[in-house]
């Protein structure tokens, strides 16, 4: 390499420098916080098997009270984006359908559900405008239900803390508390767990207390009872859910404690291993985005840049050391006796 090159390979490094220096700046303040968004093309099917206790609404029907209990059942659902969705905020509808397996077609179908909130993209928190909605009778009007709480998933860098966590049954939320670490197909996670104490969901059903397997003739008013138990397995990174199953019991009693209680639905599904698999998969890969763009990508680039603008510092040098030398032995030569 010739002394006139240097400058210019100096120069060069300096200006790769700065430029790997600014992208790092860029990754850090600019291409992260895009990532660490909720993103618009969410379109996910679930799938949660066990067995149930159920009331048989068929022999209900018929005027016989009937429990079949071991029931096979399985929960889809399907979370899809809706409008209205932006840069800052997502519109998530969630349908699910509870089936019992040991029944075709129609008569098979338990209940179904839709829910639809708005939150916010980074905090995952819903917001008040527009209010959310339950919808559970195709041939009836959803019904306006404020969301104040986390619903599908958590927030970008969760913490280890409780947060409110929204129940549709229940129609409101409540604190789900963190309860540890843990590892789900080699995956990092974080526990939290949500206990629902029995609450009347404001169902109402009067029939003869034979009906309900009570002595006598009179007319018995039974009120409908919820409670509850949630444990959900989150990648910390990402917010995302990765794993869950929920133990809830429904039922018909006088009092939340009733000794003749019926149940209608009790049951304990969990997300299936092809549901898992796909979730965790999902998490790895925001996760390997989202480090990449706020610690790995700035690391890099911020590093190289260091190293170019150092060494093109010294190449300069370098060459302005030369120059000197060059000149010092032309004025020596010029100063010796002839």
């Amino acid at each position: 390499m010739t002394t006139a090159t240097l400058p210019i390979k100096g120069l060069a490094l300096v200006g790769v420098g700065a430029f790997l220096a600014a992208s790092s700046a860029t990754m850090s303040l600019y291409m992260a916080p895009q990532l660490v968004k909720t993103p618009l093309d969410v379109d996910s099917a679930t799938v949660a098997t066990g067995t149930a206790t159920l009331l048989d609404t068929e022999a209900l029907i018929q005027g016989v009270s009937k429990v079949d209990r071991d029931v096979p059942i399985r929960v889809l659902q399907q979370v899809t984006v809706e409008e209205p969705s932006d840069s800052n905020k997502i519109t998530m509808q969630s349908a699910v359908l509870l089936q019992r397996d040991d029944r075709p077609g129609e008569r098979g179908t338990v209940n179904a559900t839709v829910d639809r909130f708005t939150a916010d993209r980074r905090t995952a928190m819903p917001m008040d405008d527009p209010i959310g909605s339950i919808q559970k009778y195709d041939d009836q009007p959803a019904d306006e239900v404020t969301h104040d709480g986390l619903s599908l998933k958590f927030p970008f860098d969760v913490q280890k803390r409780s947060y409110p966590y929204f129940d549709t049954t229940a129609r409101r939320s409540q604190e789900i508390q963190f309860d540890g670490q843990t590892t789900i197909n080699g995956l990092d996670v974080y526990r939290f767990v949500q206990d629902i104490a029995p609450l009347d969901t404001g169902g109402k059903l009067s029939l003869p207390a034979s009906y309900w397997g009570i002595d006598g003739d009179e007319e018995i008013l039974m009120h409908r009872f919820y409670k509850a138990r949630r444990e959900l397995l989150v990648e910390p990174t990402t917010g995302a859910i990765v794993f869950g199953k929920q133990a809830m019991h429904q039922y018909y009693g006088r009092t939340a404690d009733d000794p003749s209680a019926v149940t209608i639905v009790e049951m304990l599904p969990e997300l299936d291993a092809a549901t898992v698999d796909e979730q965790v998969q999902r998490a790895v890969e925001s996760k390997r985005l989202i480090d990449w763009a706020e610690i790995y990508g700035p690391l890099t680039a911020g590093g190289l840049g260091v190293v170019c603008l150092v060494s093109g510092a010294v190449v300069i040098r370098r060459h302005s050391r030369t120059s000197e030398l060059l000149v010092e032995k032309h004025q020596a030569l010029a100063d010796a006796p002839r």
